[in-house]
C-alpha cells in the first residue's frame, strides 16, 4: 500500500509530465526552460528537481509516455473488429492527436533523446505493434500484401511529419484533415 507522501510525489511528477507536454507544445523544445516548468505546475525549481535531474529527462518522459500512449491505443480498439478498421480508428486518432499539437515534433528533441535506450524501447514497440497490425490486414486481404510492411508503415510514419500547424492556419480544420489524410492512406495501401 502506498503512502500519502509517495501518491503525493506520484501527482506532482504526474503533473510535471503535464506540464512539460504543454509547454512543449505551445513553445517548443528550445524555448521552454524548467523554470517554466516549475511556473506551471506551481513548484519551486528545486522541487522540480527531486524528480527530474534535468530538461532532457523530463522531456524523455514525455516523449516515451506519448510513444507508449500511442502503441497502447492500437491495442486499446475493440479486437474483434476487422484489424482494417482498427487500423483506420488508431490512424484517425493518431492524426487527430497530432494536428492538436501544433508544431511540436518529436524531432525538435536532442539526439541524444532519440539515442536514449528508453526512447528506443518505446518506438520499437510502437512499430512493432503498427507492423503486426498491417501484417494482420495483409493477412486478411484488406490492404496490398505486394507492398512491403516496413514500407506501409514508414509512408503512415510520414503522414505524421506533416506541417499540420501551416494547414490549419490555412483554414483546414482538424477534422478535415483527419478525413482526408485517412482517405488517402487507406486508397494508397487498399488492393
Amino acid at each position: 500500500m502506498t503512502t500519502l507522501k509517495e501518491r503525493q510525489y506520484q501527482l506532482r511528477e504526474t503533473t510535471i509530465v503535464e506540464a512539460m507536454h504543454r509547454l512543449l507544445i505551445q513553445k517548443g523544445y528550445a524555448a521552454t526552460t524548467m523554470d517554466d516548468v516549475a511556473a506551471e505546475v506551481g513548484i519551486s525549481k528545486a522541487t522540480l528537481y527531486l524528480h527530474f535531474k534535468s530538461k532532457d529527462e523530463l522531456v524523455l518522459k514525455v516523449v516515451v509516455q506519448n510513444l507508449e500512449e500511442a502503441e497502447a491505443s492500437i491495442w486499446t480498439i475493440d479486437q474483434s473488429l476487422p484489424a482494417v478498421e482498427r487500423f483506420q480508428r488508431a490512424l484517425e486518432n493518431g492524426i487527430r492527436h497530432r494536428a492538436n499539437m501544433g508544431t511540436t515534433q518529436i524531432e525538435d528533441v536532442p539526439q541524444a533523446i532519440h539515442n536514449d535506450p528508453a526512447f528506443q524501447k518505446a518506438r520499437r514497440r510502437a512499430r512493432e505493434s503498427v507492423d503486426a497490425l498491417i501484417r494482420e490486414m495483409q493477412q486478411e486481404g484488406s490492404i496490398r500484401a505486394d507492398v512491403s510492411a516496413a514500407l506501409i508503415q514508414q509512408f503512415v510514419v510520414n503522414v505524421f511529419g506533416i506541417d499540420y500547424e501551416r494547414l490549419i492556419k490555412n483554414g483546414a480544420a482538424v477534422d478535415e484533415l483527419v478525413t482526408q489524410l485517412v482517405d488517402m492512406v487507406m486508397r494508397a495501401i487498399r488492393p
